[in-house]
């Protein structure tokens, strides 16, 4: 008799990424996983593959769902100055109501990539890569519009803007208090103030 999916694969997937999300993937057994996905272990295997190419998925939908619809929200901002204050406004609220301090699933899964197999590693990098190149396009606009100092280097800032969000959702997993948090805030806007 063939296998027959009986639930829905971007559901599980969502099951499955707020587990890695929380433990990590070495932390994360295939008995957690059946067990939050509501689903048999033959099925997450004959669906998924097996615990590495659900991580895969999971964080492909993480960088889709979250990180991606994200960012666009923000570059409709008209006035890039406002969409800057407004992400990193955005990213302190976040970190200071993740009561259970778990970050972003693609900073976490950075820090863990020298561990991951390439393709994983490549998720990562695209997905930083992604929001790296959203910073760079914002600095550059602001700079059109005369709302950022034409001098500064676009590249450059884009990679301060993003080593600085970095640090913010690494230090409020609880290393860092809300006010050390908008002093890293206002470090980064710093960077692009007249």
């Amino acid at each position: 008799m063939p296998w027959e999916k009986s639930f829905e694969l971007d559901t599980a997937t969502e099951k499955a990424m707020t587990l890695f999300w929380s433990k990590g993937y070495e932390a994360t057994s295939m008995a957690d996983l059946t067990k939050t996905m509501g689903i048999n272990k033959g099925s997450l295997y004959n669906a998924f593959g097996g615990k590495n190419d659900l991580f895969k998925r999971a964080l492909v939908q993480y960088d889709r769902d979250v990180t991606k619809r994200t960012l666009d929200m923000f570059e409709k901002i008209e006035n890039p100055k406002e969409a800057l204050e407004s992400l990193f406004e955005s990213i302190i609220k976040d970190c200071t109501n993740d009561t259970d301090h778990k970050g972003c699933f693609i900073v976490n899964t950075s820090l863990e990539t020298p561990h991951h197999n390439p393709e994983i590693q490549k998720i990562v990098q695209d997905s930083i890569a992604g929001t790296e190149a959203f910073f760079v396009r914002i600095v550059e606009r602001g700079q059109a519009l005369g709302v950022f100092p034409k001098g500064l280097n676009a590249k450059q800032v884009g990679s301060a803007l993003l080593a600085y969000m970095i640090a913010l959702r690494v230090l409020s997993r609880g290393a860092y208090t809300q006010a050390g948090l908008k002093n890293i805030r206002d470090q980064a806007l710093q960077l692009v103030s007249i």
